[in-house]
């Protein structure tokens, strides 16, 4: 039985590239969707019959499309089992977002320029409740102790809701009037003092104070 997936942003581009700027401009999505789909029934026309002058062998006559409303029930039911048997969850991920199609994107449908490369950045979170060690360093508003992360997918960070600490490491707050007082793992003390420039023209850390 050959079947033809009947939805997608390739197909909404089609039919968008076939309209005139002042024809898409008054589009509703439920419009657009109607469009799209009697685009796709054409397009399985045509290609069923080129696949039967291949020689292709199958029920062409009744094939299965995803926009058939048996099919969309199908999937529903599925969908069903699937939230009974406990595999469905709301969470939070990334979504790749086209702003020129205003549509998703699957990450199979990206494109980046050659040469692209993703930067990375530092970012410091305000604690909230500070511990009872914090306590005695915390200071307020401006002054207040952060803590240091680094992440190499910085458009993330507005989903991002906490972050996580090891108890096996040891953890300094450090002052460096560049970025103000900062709690990172003590080990990368040195690290980040080459990253953020925390050192004066005699090449050492002496422009930088820790705190506990």
């Amino acid at each position: 039985m050959p079947g033809w997936d009947c939805h997608g942003l390739p197909i909404e581009l089609k039919v968008l590239q076939n309209m005139k700027s002042k024809e898409r401009e008054g589009l509703t999505p439920i419009a657009l969707r109607e469009r799209a789909a009697e685009f796709a029934k054409e397009t399985v026309e045509k290609q069923s019959v080129s696949f039967q002058r291949y020689g292709v062998m199958g029920d062409f006559e009744n094939p299965y499309l995803t926009l058939q409303p048996e099919f969309e029930a199908a999937q529903i039911g599925v969908f069903g089992e699937m939230f009974k048997r406990g595999h469905i969850y709301r969470g939070r991920k990334p979504v790749h977002w086209s702003p020129s199609s205003k549509t998703a994107l699957a990450e199979a449908e990206l494109e980046y320029p050659e040469g692209h490369i993703s930067k990375s950045v530092y970012v410091g979170f305000k604690i909230e409740v500070p511990s009872e060690k914090l306590k005695e360093v915390h200071g307020e508003g401006a002054d207040a102790v952060k803590v240091a992360i680094w992440t190499t997918t910085p458009w993330t960070m507005p989903a991002n809701l906490a972050i996580a600490v090891n108890p096996e490491l040891s953890y300094a707050v450090v002052e460096h009037a560049t970025t103000g007082k900062i709690m990172i793992a003590t080990d990368l003390a040195t690290t980040l003092a080459v990253s953020f420039f925390w050192y004066c023209n005699c090449n050492c850390k002496c422009d930088l104070k820790v705190i506990s």
